[in-house]
């Protein structure tokens, strides 16, 4: 009798084992706050309800006192809810404004001085459940795949746009969204080295046909153009275009598991969703990330997008005024 009793420990011990070892490692998460505590809150919320091993918390500074007093509602969210949650939180806030590409360039350098890995969110980008779990599986999948330098939960394409392309699974594609993504340090700090001046000929013309697209590559260059002159103060837009010089891959979710509601008067750069890609809502349908073994690069997922805004004549107009300039060396 004994010897069963001592059998059947031994097997619930080491199937406890097993399970142990199978679970899927938890990523930590980094998200940038400005001066919005009711979308702040939200996100906490479901960052909480993830339960990482740490939160990095990325704060700009205000401009003027309104924002002084919005960001301090935000600490006083991150205290109410980080403070007694038991979960490890690090917050890194700076007590000047500044501004989009400093904070986030200065941030990065900050968070990756603890992490390897990290889930970064932004305070307009709200997470499902599933995002997390999508983020944690191809973080340990592709760990070592040079290629593939980010993982984007961000799905903007309808049903019938998804079908024309015949995307069914998560995939690839040569450009990066910044609405709810993963990454590797050593990847990231290879990737993302911010331009300081225009890139030469050679180098638009590979681009252009890494592309494949004639139209959107004049309209990515020319806001590569505004970031590299300092007439546009964004960061992922030289990240965005070090992915395309580089020739690398982003994996993208095939199910929208982020949704973006910056559409409002903090928003610092986006005023008018232009292309219908913000508060699209979430699938929290449950997946079985794990099945899927295959990931097709989808050339032309960027280009339906792009082709949303734009029609023939504005197409033409850009083309010209962009041709004078782009292939001055």
């Amino acid at each position: 009798m004994k010897r069963t009793w001592r059998l059947i420990l031994t097997g619930i011990w080491n199937h406890l084992i097993n399970l142990n070892a199978n679970e899927l490692k938890k990523a930590p998460v980094a998200l940038f706050l400005w001066k919005r505590p009711d979308i702040a809150r939200e996100i906490l919320s479901k960052i909480i309800d993830y339960g990482p091993p740490e939160i990095y918390l990325v704060i700009d500074g205000p401009r003027n006192p309104d924002d002084a007093e919005a960001i301090n509602a935000v600490k006083k969210v991150i205290n109410e809810l980080l403070g007694d949650s038991g979960i490890t939180f690090l917050v890194n806030a700076s007590d000047v404004h500044l501004g989009l590409f400093k904070r986030f360039t200065s941030g990065f350098d900050w968070i990756f001085s603890f992490a390897n890995e990290i889930i970064i969110l932004e305070d307009d980008t709200v997470p499902g459940h599933e995002f997390f779990n999508f983020c944690n599986v191809y973080l340990e999948r592709f760990r070592g795949d040079k290629r593939i330098v980010a993982i984007n939960g961000s799905m903007v394409l309808s049903d019938k746009e998804k079908k024309r392309l015949n995307i069914d699974g998560p995939f690839l594609k040569k450009q990066f969204g910044p609405w709810g993504w993963a990454t590797w340090r050593d990847k990231f700090v290879d990737t993302y080295r911010p331009h300081t001046s225009d890139i030469s000929f050679i180098k638009k013309i590979q681009i252009l046909f890494w592309v494949r697209n004639l139209d959107h590559f004049f309209s990515r260059y020319k806001v590569f153009k505004s970031v590299v002159d300092g007439t546009l103060n964004v960061w992922s837009v030289q990240f965005r275009w070090n992915i395309m010089e580089q020739k690398k891959f982003v994996l993208c979710s095939h199910m929208n598991l982020i949704s973006n509601v910056g559409l409002d008067e903090h928003a610092a750069t986006q005023f008018k969703d232009w292309n219908g890609i913000l508060n699209i809502p979430i699938s929290e349908r449950a997946v079985d990330w794990e099945k899927f073994t295959e990931f097709n690069c989808i050339h032309d997922y960027e280009n339906v997008i792009f082709k949303r805004k734009t029609n023939k004549q504005f197409v033409i107009s850009t083309l010209r005024k962009a041709l004078r300039p782009i292939f001055r060396v």
